[in-house]
């Protein structure tokens, strides 16, 4: 009778291990799931970011040149060059 009473709550330990393995397992591939979206973000993020900093890049590229400076002392400063007329429409 022992053996069997011993028997019984030795499966009864058992599935309950499995069950809580099963249940363990299943948690963490939904959040196994849940990260690897997030890596997906993460990296679109990255490669937008890695975009921008190459545009700021090129643009600050741009302004150390003569054409570059002058496009900024024009369009910011509204500066001209010696000898340049500037012409406005009216009602502007």
């Amino acid at each position: 009778m022992k053996s069997k009473r011993i028997s019984f709550l030795l499966k009864m330990i058992i599935l309950a291990v499995v069950v809580y393995g099963t249940f363990t397992l299943v948690g963490m591939g939904k959040e196994l799931a849940g990260l690897q979206n997030k890596v997906v973000s993460l990296n679109a993020s990255i490669t937008e970011t890695q975009a921008e900093n190459a545009r700021i890049q090129d643009k600050i590229t741009s302004v150390h040149t003569d054409e570059g400076t002058q496009d900024i002392a024009r369009g910011e400063l509204g500066l001209v060059a010696p000898g340049e007329i500037i012409f406005k429409e009216a009602g502007s």
